[in-house]
């Protein structure tokens, strides 16, 4: 007699071609699952009502068999009523099965579920209905759709429906912001639907600090970023795509393949601008970069905003905290995915050059406006016009000629499942990006696997692993050489007409030598990282949870650098520049994080507790080692032995810093209405003296959801919920100190005494004892509310942050001779405020969305412990002030003639018509340094995120625009500064003349000549906000029925933009994200992708 297992193995023998595609996959990527022989051939079963999944569950309790399926692919079938005894499971099977729409077919001990085919009926029915929601009202165009079916209508005014369907037919109805119901169709009666509003946003699980909370209890101000916006846009790091997205974020980008974002959060806490402001980033619970990470990993970004959330972390959240965490595998048949994108960057906004003649010109121009000769004559100025001798007398574009379009690909491949037990996700990913120079590049390469295990019903255990590669190309000095083109003007010679390097006079020769010929620079920097989790649940609510977390990071830097010769094309001579040099640093870095978590739940009817309790260690070791050499007679040989002996250099460095903390927080709820949240966190850091290492950072927050009041019953139709908010929390912050300030260091050196070299150690600081933690306080008031069936969502937040304690160098004797010690004297103060709204909705098969966020901070010195006012070149800081105010002079407009001069304020010798006219402050009728007063705002104030989606059938849109309103910057050098290391370009004619006296810039002046009308002034600063349209992205999902057959389940294609348009005040060659003027060119980037799953 066959057993069941035999039996089935008979039906399943036809399905077997089907999923040879996937057997494939699976036995490639070297994951199995190996069935055991069936204990039984027959089962009992008695249910009532009961879910397909219960029924599923029955039998696999009684048999060594699991079923696998999809969720969405069972929802809705129905309920199963069965009194089965001893009944063979392949006949339960096929007469169970068979009623709800499903087949079924074996793999091992795998029995796998999939709808059965539909058999059109003869003649369809039809049916009709009205969709209500709780009060009765009619829902005005819900979607009614027969499952499985592209077979669809929508309600009408009256919320009724009329809908032709097949036999045994499902209906799914569905609007926004209600919950989706599932029923039966029938044909000949009045269907009655009643949606209830979908309350899931509220229970939605947010990461936190140490743990996780439901989104509707949260009390802080925290922003979450779903893994949609960080997928298919095509930028290079994850810090871009946190641009506009977060409100209060300011994110400044770099466009050099290998260059990261800097992050800042609610303002600038700082009195030192070498102090970072960026965040504190962890990804999965331990810190880490995430700006390479593969996108394809990561499941949501939170943003902690207020002092009440990150004060769990103490002395390093004083700028806020980023928490990342990656995609796990889930239980189910195995699940490939692969995304993958092509594009390419074209730099945009680029400077356009004059001709040569036209810069002999202007060359003359600004020689004879200091009444000095010219320096072209006309026939060389017509015989650059004409072109007949291009080597004598050229034509060159610089800029064309360096600048190129580059290319970006990313690949990424993910492979999980699982079951109860075991669960599992494997990823690997690249990212190639080439540059808008030459000789430019970055290789990144992510491998990450995560494994979840369930030994028993109380211990769990997780294993991840990460490993990355980044491997950058870069030349030797990326900005220097920018400037070398950007100096080098259209009368120098490129090429010679025989195709050698031209040569010509003056400090920079040809600044495609260096760039071609010059050398370059090579990183690699390896990066693994593995964290092994425990979970022991000790009795109901209690739990242990023990983190272990480990880092390495190797960097290996070589930069080499090349001879450069030149030949002259008229007389042959050879010039040499530089030498052949090598340089060869070694970087090693250690961390280890240790991490013990007790955490109780529990709920006494309407009161609900969750108390988290524990311990953290954190140690970071990390060492470097340099040696160079130069004068190598080749450059065939990149190592250092090989080097000559009489040229070298060698450096060194090791650090290490610890951290100990205790933890603690208690969040407690009255039935959801009432939320209060306590935490607290000492820490102690190796980087002070001993009683002065500890200090304690605590935090206080609570919410009241208003909406859940009786009172608010009769706005209820509007208001879905309605949350008051109020936070207040320390954290600290240790890192501008250094690592060893509170110890007196001495430092080592050699000196030569009598022809002999002898090593000697000298005082080089002086320790401070004293010396403790900076201290941020924030007071937070937020709301957050949901309207219209949650349709309508806001979110408004008012912050004031205090950051007291800051180091700052005090005045000491000149006797001294150590320099300044540092004092916990300095106060900032940043104040803000950032809004949300979104809507989303569905019209007519359309469904759409749109949502916006704006911020704004404001930046105020309180203290200076008495050093102040700082006067800098070009900052002034005092209190009362922002950090680094602008300072400098306050224009009047242009000169319009020597008389106008001659009766102003005295300037400058070199002052004439058509120069830039200053104020006379203090009214001593000279301008000078005393004149100078505070003219600007350094910080960005409005920024702001607009995000519009769309979706109709199997096509996509998505469009993101992104800016900042207001923003102070002097932008005074090479692409306003023409003949001044620089030179002409298109932009630059509009320049005062006496037949052009309403232009926009001064008259035309030769390097130092014009350095008058180039001192700091409000008549060149801009408002340096914009309005960008960030990305633009075209998405269309091939329809099922033709990738099942190929054994895939989804499969997409799309196009993608980035940085299509910009509005802003700046010239071009400048952009508005960079962080200074002279930066590494901007592109604009057209991609396009696939994303398959099956």
């Amino acid at each position: 007699m066959k057993t069941a297992k035999q039996s089935i193995n008979l039906e399943y023998k036809g399905t077997k071609k089907r999923l040879n595609l996937r057997t494939a996959l699976i036995s490639l990527c070297m994951f199995a699952f190996v069935g055991t022989s069936a204990q039984t051939g027959t089962v009992t079963v008695k249910l009532r009502n009961a879910s397909v999944k219960e029924l599923f569950s029955a039998i696999e309790k009684q048999t060594s068999y699991r079923f696998s399926y999809r969720d969405a692919e069972i929802k809705g079938k129905g309920n199963v009523t069965i009194s089965a005894t001893n009944r063979e499971l392949k006949q339960l099977l096929e007469g169970e099965l068979s009623k709800l729409g499903l087949k079924y077919a074996v793999s091992g001990n795998k029995i796998i579920v999939t709808p059965a085919a539909a058999v059109p009926s003869a003649q369809p029915k039809k049916v009709t209905g009205k969709v209500v929601d709780t009060n009765g009202e009619p829902v005005i165009g819900a979607t009614v759709k027969e499952q499985g079916t592209a077979n669809g209508t929508i309600t009408d005014f009256d919320g009724n429906f009329t809908l032709d369907v097949t036999d045994n037919a499902m209906l799914e109805v569905s609007y926004i912001g209600y919950k989706s119901q599932e029923l039966k169709a029938v044909a000949g009666k009045m269907l009655s639907v009643t949606l209830s509003e979908d309350t899931e946003v509220l229970d939605e699980v947010v990461v936190v600090g140490y743990g996780t909370q439901r989104k509707g209890n949260i009390a802080t101000a925290v922003t979450t970023i779903k893994s949609e916006t960080l997928q298919n846009r095509p930028v290079q790091t994850v810090g871009e795509a946190l641009q506009g997205q977060v409100p209060g974020l300011n994110v400044v980008s770099s466009a050099a393949p290998g260059s990261s974002p800097k992050l800042q959060l609610r303002g600038s806490a700082v009195l030192n601008s070498d102090n970072s402001t960026d965040p504190l980033i962890l990804v999965d619970g331990v810190p880490a970069d995430f700006n390479f990470l593969n996108p394809e990993d990561i499941e949501s970004i939170n943003v902690l905003k207020d002092a009440a959330s990150a004060a769990i972390y103490g002395s390093r959240a004083a700028n806020g905290v980023i928490l990342v965490t990656t995609r796990r595998g889930k239980s189910g048949e195995p699940t490939f995915r692969y995304n993958g994108s092509i594009g390419v960057n074209t730099p945009m906004y680029m400077p356009e050059e004059v001709s040569s003649a036209e810069f002999a010109k202007i060359k003359n121009e600004a020689e004879m406006n200091m009444g000095r000769v010219p320096v072209y004559s006309d026939e060389e100025i017509e015989l650059f016009r004409n072109g007949t001798d291009p080597n004598r007398y050229p034509n060159t574009d610089w800029l064309d000629l360096v600048i190129q379009n580059s290319l970006t690909t990313r690949h990424a491949i993910e492979a999980s499942g699982g079951t109860e037990k075991v669960k599992y996700l494997l990823s690997a990913g690249i990212d190639h990006q080439t540059g808008v120079f030459p000789q430019t590049s970055q290789n990144v390469f992510n491998i990450r696997s995560s494994t979840d295990v369930a030994l028993s019903k109380k211990l769990n255990l997780s294993f991840d692993i990460r490993y990355q590669l980044r491997d950058m190309e870069e030349l030797q000095d990326q900005e220097d050489t920018y400037k070398q083109f950007l100096s080098a003007d259209p009368t120098m010679v490129a090429y010679y007409t025989d195709g050698s390097y031209g040569y010509n006079a003056g400090f920079f020769p040809n600044p495609l030598v260096p760039l071609y010929e010059g050398g370059q620079k090579f990183t690699k920097r390896h990066e693994t990282s593995g964290i092994f989790k425990l979970e022991y649940n000790i009795i109901d609510g209690l739990k242990f949870t023990g983190i272990a977390n480990v880092k390495y990071t190797f960097k290996n830097e070589e930069s080499r650098s090349r001879k450069m010769v030149y030949k002259s094309y008229f007389t042959g001579e050879t010039i040499e520049k530089g030498t052949n040099g090598f340089s060869d640093r070694r970087d090693y870095n250690a961390y280890y994080n240790l991490q013990a978590l007790l955490s109780y739940t529990k709920s006494f009817g309407n009161h609900n507790l969750d108390i988290l309790a524990g311990y953290q260690q954190e140690n970071e070791e990390s060492d470097w080692l340099k040696g160079s050499r130069s004068g190598y007679p080749t450059d065939l040989i990149w190592e250092l032995n090989p080097g000559p002996t009489d040229n070298w250099s060698n450096d060194g460095n090791g650090e290490h810093w610890a951290l100990a903390s205790f933890i603690g927080r208690v969040n407690y709820d009255f039935s959801n209405k009432y939320i209060v949240s306590l935490s607290m966190r000492s820490d102690a850091s190796s980087r002070f003296a001993k009683g002065n290492r500890w200090s304690t950072f605590p935090s206080v927050a609570a919410a009241w959801r208003i909406s859940q009041e009786s009172f608010m019953e009769k706005v209820s139709s509007v208001l879905d919920d309605l949350k008051l908010r109020a936070s207040w929390g320390q954290t600290g912050n240790a890192t501008s100190l250094g690592l060893y300030p509170s110890y007196t260091l001495i430092k080592t050196g050699g000196m030569v005494f009598g022809n002999t070299y002898q090593q000697i150690a000298t005082l080089n600081t002086i320790g401070n004892t004293d010396l403790t933690w900076e201290h941020s306080d924030m007071l937070n008031f937020g709301l957050d509310a949901t309207l219209f069936k949650n349709r309508l969502n806001l979110t408004a937040e008012y912050y004031i942050k205090d950051t007291r304690d800051i180091l700052l160098e005090v005045p000491v004797p000149l006797e001294y001779g150590f320099g300044k010690p540092k004092m916990n004297v300095g106060h900032v103060r940043n104040k803000g405020w950032e809004v949300s709204l979104g809507w989303h909705d569905q019209i007519n098969g359309f469904s759409y969305s749109i949502s916006g966020n704006l911020s704004d901070n404001r930046n105020e010195v309180i203290d200076l412990g008495n050093t102040g006012p700082w006067i800098g070149s070009t900052t002034y800081t005092e209190e009362g002030l922002p950090f680094n105010s602008i300072y400098g002079y306050e224009s009047m407009g242009l000169f319009q003639s020597d008389e106008e001069v001659a009766s102003a304020p005295f300037q400058n010798s070199n002052t004439g018509a058509g120069d830039i006219r200053y104020k006379d402050q203090n009214g001593d009728n000279k301008i000078d340094a005393n004149d100078r007063v505070v003219i600007g705002d350094p910080y960005s104030h409005f920024l702001y995120g607009l995000n519009l989606s769309l979706n109709y059938k199997n096509f996509d849109l998505g469009m993101f625009f992104q800016g900042i309103g207001k923003k102070d910057q002097i932008i005074t050098d090479f692409f306003v500064r023409p003949l001044n290391s620089s030179t002409v370009f298109k932009h630059n004619l509009d320049y005062w003349s006496p037949d052009n006296k309403d232009a926009k810039y001064p008259r035309i002046l030769s390097k130092t000549d014009a350095d008058h009308n180039y001192q700091q002034s409000d008549f060149w600063m801009i408002n340096a906000g914009y309005f960008r349209m960030k990305n633009l992205s075209i998405g269309y999902t091939i329809p099922s029925k033709f990738v099942k057959s190929m054994g895939m389940d989804r499969v997409r294609v799309y196009f993608t933009a980035n940085n299509l348009f910009t509005i802003s005040d700046f010239v071009p060659g400048m952009d508005p994200e960079s962080s200074s003027s002279v930066a590494y060119p901007f592109a604009r980037t057209y991609s396009f992708g696939l994303n398959v799953q099956f």
